[in-house]
């Protein structure tokens, strides 16, 4: 059984922490989602970059009639960003967008979408 779309959630949590050890601080973010879009952003993330995404071990019980409930990944603190409003698109002429009109429609035409 799937879970709902309005039980769905993306958490991400940041950890700082020096190690006593060897006095080496590590500092990275924690993502959970139980959302099937993300799950899948996510694990292409972790095959792309190795080196800065991990999927944490995954849970028995984290499954519902056979199907995923959430995954835990782990990734560099450089790999989320944090804006303080969101990104501003290309202010575009009113040439500019006839133009990408006429673009679009050609390649309909042609089937190339």
């Amino acid at each position: 059984m799937r879970v709902p779309v309005e039980e769905r959630e993306i958490t991400i949590g940041g950890y700082i922490y020096n190690d006593d050890d060897d006095h080496t601080r590590r500092d990275y973010f924690e993502v959970f989602t139980s959302d099937y879009g993300y799950m899948a952003k996510l694990d292409k993330m972790c095959e792309q970059y190795p080196e800065h995404w991990r999927h944490r071990e995954q849970q028995p019980e984290w499954r519902q009639g056979g199907d995923i409930v959430g995954k835990f990944y782990e990734c560099s603190v450089g790999c989320v960003f944090l804006r303080g409003k969101p990104r501003a698109g290309t202010p575009q002429t009113e040439e500019q967008k006839q133009a990408f009109r006429e673009r679009m429609i050609k390649a309909r035409e042609q089937g190339k979408i």
